[in-house]
């Protein structure tokens, strides 16, 4: 068992923790959030050569540019729509916020492994 083995899971548990402590108010926040996270991995993914090409940067970096750019512009559009909804299912918030940090700290592995993989 190597060191990632460990940091990984252990990262994941301490991202749905932390959702779930957030989540209490709504869980539309943390749900608005992964799929912030998703929509910007799918997206920077799906443009990263178009715009290497288009900027002249290296594929990692650009892919790691424009998901920081989509996360910031979708966080703001996931806040927005969290204000406006104010979405909550009661005594059940902490338990969907606590999947959906699941989900929030594995797109954030994936993007740390995904980034060291194209370097």
């Amino acid at each position: 068992m190597t060191f990632l083995d460990v940091l990984i899971p252990l990262f994941i548990l301490i991202v749905a923790i932390i959702q779930a402590i957030r989540g209490r108010a709504g869980m539309g926040k943390p749900l608005f959030e992964m799929v912030a996270f998703i929509l910007a991995v799918v997206l920077a993914n799906r443009f990263k050569e178009g715009l290497s090409s288009l900027i002249k940067l290296d594929v990692y970096w650009t892919f790691l540019i424009t998901f920081i750019i989509l996360l910031i512009i979708l966080l703001y559009l996931a806040y927005l729509l969290f204000n406006i909804t104010e979405w909550s299912l009661g005594n059940l918030d902490s338990f969907f916020s606590f999947l959906f940090g699941i989900a929030i700290g594995w797109v954030i592995c994936f993007v740390v492994i995904k980034f060291l993989y194209l370097k």
